[in-house]
């Protein structure tokens, strides 16, 4: 059994005109590539930081958004049907006993 690596046939064509432009020309360069990679060559991509983030912002309040929503429901179901015990306390009640502002 022979190694694809040393059977691989590497072809490389160059057809220009002109090689050299000078710095600062308004002629552009163009560079077309037909390259074939074989089905089970691996490709190794690591996306840059900008791209990642890009990415990662969208799939955040992907699942941000439906937690905070199955939260905030739950919460209200428990507050409805009075699953959790709860009461209403004043502040200024506390604070006018403590300036002698109410008659006893």
């Amino acid at each position: 059994m022979s190694n694809p690596y040393f059977t691989a046939v590497e072809k490389l064509n160059f057809d220009y005109q002109y090689l050299i432009q000078p710095l600062g020309s308004k002629f552009r360069t163009e560079i077309m590539v037909d390259l074939h990679v074989p089905i089970q060559q691996e490709i190794q991509y690591i996306p840059g930081v900008l791209e990642t983030l890009k990415n990662a912002w969208t799939q955040y309040l992907a699942l941000l958004i439906p937690i905070i929503m199955v939260f905030w429901a739950f919460v209200g179901f428990l507050l409805r049907h009075q699953l959790l015990e709860t009461s209403i306390v004043s502040d200024l009640l506390p604070n006018k006993e403590k300036r002698g502002m109410v008659a006893k």
